[in-house]
């Protein structure tokens, strides 16, 4: 596998890995709602370039592409 192969396997992980795969932008905001309830860190929802569902993150790791 090539070095940018590999840099963008390592990005996907990162991006992807534990986090749950929303099918839509609702259900999304859904699962926000429940773990706001939970967890006071700021959160949002974003589509992953690399798997194409929808994610629920801390704020300070979302990246404006």
């Amino acid at each position: 596998m090539s070095v940018a192969g590999k840099l963008a396997l390592l990005k996907r992980t990162k991006c992807c890995a534990g986090k749950l795969r929303h099918p839509s932008e609702g259900k999304a905001q859904a699962h926000l709602r429940a773990l706001a309830r939970i967890d006071d860190r700021p959160m949002d929802v974003y589509r992953c370039r690399f798997c194409g569902h929808w994610h629920v993150g801390h704020a300070k790791y979302l990246k404006v592409d």
